[in-house]
């Protein structure tokens, strides 16, 4: 299960880097799908889905080397950040299995 540490769009908004994460938030979608993010990197990354609010919530802490794979939607979007919140990505799954390789 995933650590539900909710942030809203405004408090979110001091560790935003990505403009379209402002813009961006999780709407239905019956079409699930794969997607994988692989840290290649050698910093701790965080990942989050964001919510059909657009407030992040914490899915997963990724130290380096490590491989976290999710079921989730394609109206999903995802977002990538440094251990600090500061965000380094917006993805979107696809209709095929994803992996996203984190290499910052």
């Amino acid at each position: 299960m995933a650590e539900v540490r909710r942030q809203t769009v405004r408090e979110a908004a001091a560790y935003r880097q990505c403009p379209a994460e402002a813009y961006v938030k999780s709407e239905n979608s019956g079409y699930a799908t794969t997607m994988a993010f692989a840290n290649s990197s050698t910093h701790t990354s965080m990942i989050y889905w964001l919510d059909y609010s657009g407030a992040r919530v914490l899915y997963s802490t990724l130290e380096p080397k490590m491989t976290f794979k999710i079921t989730t939607y394609l109206n999903h979007p995802w977002v990538v950040t440094d251990a600090e919140d500061n965000c380094v990505a917006v993805y979107f799954p696809d209709s095929k299995k994803r992996t996203i390789w984190i290499k910052r």
